[in-house]
């Protein structure tokens, strides 16, 4: 997309989302994938050898539930390493956490209290 919209060199991270359970298990061949692409290893190269990647959870959890969302994300993080360290790449992780909550920036524990009101 970037180099449609003419960017060569982009002064920008680009940042795959993998949020689905089927994503987050795809994610680790898909990123092998992306660092065997010449442009985007360039690309990585430029911004010092960091890939970030966000890993979501709100569509995982709509998938198979809380438990396996998470242990989705969680797999998907040490296979993401594991790949990241074979291609001499700095992973980093963001977690997105999706929900009315998160979308507010606001922290969950603040909340808390509201929930156990009867």
């Amino acid at each position: 997309m970037l180099r449609l919209c003419g960017m060569v060199q982009p002064p920008v991270d680009v940042v795959p989302l993998f949020e689905t359970v089927r994503d987050l298990i795809a994610s680790p061949v898909l990123m092998d994938t992306l660092c065997d692409d010449s442009d985007n290893r360039a690309h990585i190269t430029t911004r010092g050898n960091e890939q970030r990647i966000v890993l979501g959870f709100s569509d995982g959890t709509k998938d198979g539930g809380y438990l396996v969302a998470n242990w989705s994300i969680y797999r998907a993080k040490a296979a993401l390493t594991t790949v990241s360290r074979a291609r001499w790449v700095v992973v980093v992780f963001f977690d997105g956490r999706g929900g009315y909550l998160h979308a507010a920036a606001v922290r969950r524990t603040s909340f808390m209290p509201l929930w156990v009101r009867k």
